[in-house]
């Protein structure tokens, strides 16, 4: 790459290949500039939307920690206790040698790295446009990533524990995020009332003063819009009727904090549930898969996935009525806007197919002119808005 030979890798030019990395994914070679001179060295095959987004949100959770661990350091630096500047001319040393570092040097890395001081702004990077999966998800690849409908409630029947089985149908049973529910607190639920509450932790850090701050530094909010969740059945009675064993196992286990879901590993047999990586949540979620006899491919955030599209299209509202709006759906998932709540609830492509097979038999049999159908369908919105605006009746 001779062209880039003398390009000095400061944080902005680091900054710049952060960016950079949606198109390195999403175009492969052909990526304009110096990401896509490294795909023809590493060389990438361009990826899909869905695997991009799986990727970049992995790198969004790696940005975040780094920067949170990173403005830690500065705290310790400011007063004195550790020194976490490096020459420049120390960051490339023996850049192209591959060795296994040892514990101190491993420290060295997220503490004096030019990297770590890059990512101190990862956040920032990361909300950017740029930092966004090239291409679009089609409905049915959203839709896809539902856990599948036949097969979400047998997956707490395979749960290893009351912990796991608990976890999945409140996940399955209110739509909430994975790190929502894993931070739920004992004071969040409310037993008589068959009620789980989800609050955001910023609203009450004297709750988490008496944990450690290594606790608190990963507890993780992405902004719900509301406290209560909505459960739907059979989730919620799974839920409730297995609790009193999920507290029996933690009671065995001698907690001193308030999570509801800990750990059941002999190293950190009642350590918070949230503190485990992401891998080892889901492998745990692919263990049950598999013992249910299905391909292990769905995550966590499948059971997320599976209350959007559950209510978007199959939960019964009346006689011959299926499925609620998007922006009810919006307000269950505490989104803050529709655009959010479009990626989960969205329309089972075998219901568009039939919707649209049936009318097009429609007009094969009342011969209707295409002219006709919009006509009637630009009067039809009229009367509604009128009915809306000017409050009087709708006649159709």
């Amino acid at each position: 790459m001779p062209e880039f030979q003398n390009v000095c890798l400061n944080s902005t030019a680091l900054s710049s290949l952060i960016l950079a990395f949606p198109d390195y994914l999403a175009l492969g070679k052909d990526a304009p500039g110096l990401a896509g001179e490294i795909a023809k060295i590493t060389k990438i095959n361009e990826t899909g939307y869905l695997t991009n987004s799986r990727i970049l949100s992995s790198v969004r959770s790696f940005l975040r920690e780094s920067s949170r661990v990173h403005s830690n350091l500065l705290a310790l630096k400011k007063e004195g206790l550790i020194d976490i500047d490096v020459e420049s001319s120390a960051l490339f040393k023996e850049l192209n040698t591959k060795r296994k570092l040892n514990q101190a040097e491993q420290k060295a890395i997220l503490s004096k790295s030019m990297l770590a001081g890059v990512i101190s702004g990862g956040p920032k990077y990361i909300e950017s446009p740029l930092f966004k999966p090239r291409g679009k998800s089609t409905d049915t690849d959203n839709y896809k990533k539902a856990f599948p409908f036949s097969s979400v409630i047998e997956i707490s029947d395979h749960a290893n524990t009351r912990r796991d089985l608990c976890l999945y149908a409140l996940l399955a049973g209110t739509g909430i995020r994975q790190s929502e529910g894993l931070q739920v607190l004992l004071r969040d639920i409310d037993a008589i009332n068959r009620t789980v509450f989800t609050i955001d932790p910023k609203r009450r850090m004297a709750v988490y003063a008496r944990y450690p701050i290594e606790w608190r530094n990963q507890l993780d909010w992405k902004g719900r819009e509301i406290d209560t969740t909505f459960f739907l059945e059979p989730f919620k009675t799974i839920f409730f009727d297995n609790l009193p064993l999920l507290l029996r196992e933690r009671k065995r286990k001698q907690c001193q904090h308030e999570f509801l879901f800990i750990s059941m590993d002999k190293a950190h047999p009642s350590k918070p549930h949230y503190l485990s990586n992401n891998k080892t949540l889901n492998d745990v979620f692919r263990g049950a898969q598999e013992r249910m006899g299905m391909e292990p491919d769905h995550t966590l955030n499948s059971l997320r996935h599976f209350y959007g599209a559950w209510c978007r299209n199959h939960i019964k509202l009346g006689k011959d009525n299926y499925g609620m709006s998007t922006s009810t759906v919006q307000t269950l998932m505490g989104h803050a806007s529709e655009v959010s709540t479009d990626t989960y609830s969205v329309k089972n492509p075998l219901i568009l197919e039939a919707t649209i097979n049936i009318a097009n038999v429609l007009i094969e049999k009342s011969q209707t002119r295409l002219e006709d159908i919009v006509t009637e369908a630009i009067d039809y919105h009229l009367t509604k808005v009128k009915e809306k605006y000017l409050g009087t009746e709708a006649g159709i």
